[in-house]
């Protein structure tokens, strides 16, 4: 499979989430890339759809373990077609217990994570 293009989408409310991903991306040496901030509630309002064709790399930090649940709404409303994709956790000073599982079920199996 060629990738086209990569969509970088973050909720990153210190930056560092973002700074992982475009390190990420960054190893992908001349696709190019299309950032996706969605930490601003405002943003979340926008419908993202992402290609079969497209890679996205989609982190979140970490809070008591779990992906953030003010993200529920904008992860139900994403549409992808056979997208591959990367998820990242960023995590502190606890541990990240099931929040890349988390976010790995809501990707591929489409579960809602409405809490």
């Amino acid at each position: 499979m060629k990738i086209e293009k990569i969509k970088l989408v973050w909720f990153s409310p210190t930056g560092t989430t973002k700074k992982v991903l475009e390190g990420i991306a960054a190893g992908f040496n001349g696709v190019p890339v299309e950032c996706i901030d969605i930490t601003n509630p405002g943003e979340r309002e926008n419908k993202v759809e992402i290609s079969a064709t497209d890679l996205l790399i989609l982190g979140s930090p970490v809070y008591m373990g779990r992906i953030p649940a003010l993200l529920n709404d904008w992860f139900n409303s994403l549409k992808a077609d056979k997208t591959p994709a990367i998820c990242v956790v960023v995590y502190g000073n606890r541990v990240y217990d099931d929040a890349l599982i988390e976010l790995n079920n809501i990707l591929c199996c489409g579960v809602d994570v409405s809490r």
